[in-house]
């Protein structure tokens, strides 16, 4: 009788044993499963989140060389005229936020921009450079995003932009801190350029900047 108790007890406990290893195994692998769930869920939107971004991006690029062709090829521009540019522009994508226009008003030795890489377009970290904030358009219309004259070439935040698209005749993108300071807004730079020579040899000058903000 006790042996047949003992055999009792030894067969309730290995089960028991094995109910509650089986229910840690389940346990483990539905966990893993979740984990598993929620890094593809979490990875599939960061993808999702940087191809958004990306696409943002493409387009902002071929509108600021849009607008800067624009600036280049008016002889009258006016600031309602730059604003109604944006408004068109901001109704196709809501997420260009803002465009700022600075035309180049001094500098101390303007050397020519010309398609030789070696010939520099402007004199560097010239303190004279001039790139006053002259016309800008929000997604607010009444809305600014600097104050009017500020020189954006001696703004620290945009200065190593603004001469990267001046030396290599590109768009610049460029990541700041936002007014929360806990986030960063992006920004493209766009170097305008002027003919002053139009023979053998096609020669540029800079004539200013026009700078747009990404959402």
């Amino acid at each position: 009788s006790g042996t047949r108790e003992h055999a009792g007890w030894f067969v309730y406990t290995v089960t028991i044993s094995l109910g509650l290893a089986f229910s840690a195994i389940l346990l483990w692998i539905t966990w893993n499963n979740a984990v598993d769930l929620v890094t593809q869920d979490f990875t599939l939107q960061s993808v999702s989140l940087k191809e958004s971004v990306n696409r943002n991006l493409r387009t902002a690029h071929d509108e600021i060389i849009d607008i800067s062709n624009y600036l280049t090829s008016s002889t009258e521009l006016t600031e309602e005229l730059f604003k109604n540019l944006f408004q068109v522009i901001y109704e196709n994508h809501p997420f260009l936020q803002a465009a700022v226009y600075c035309p180049l008003t001094q500098v101390i030795n303007p050397v020519n921009a010309n398609r030789d890489p070696e010939v520099q377009g402007v004199a560097d970290n010239d303190p004279k450079l001039m790139f006053p904030v002259t016309f800008q358009a929000t997604a607010d219309a009444d809305g600014i995003e600097f104050p009017l004259h500020t020189n954006l070439y001696m703004d620290e935040k945009f200065q190593d932009a603004i001469e990267t698209a001046i030396h290599i005749d590109t768009v610049v993108a460029t990541a700041v801190p936002g007014n929360d300071k806990a986030s960063k807004d992006y920004w493209l730079v766009k170097a305008l350029y002027k003919p002053t020579r139009e023979d053998v040899i096609p020669e540029r000058a800079i004539s200013g900047l026009v700078v747009m903000r990404v959402n």
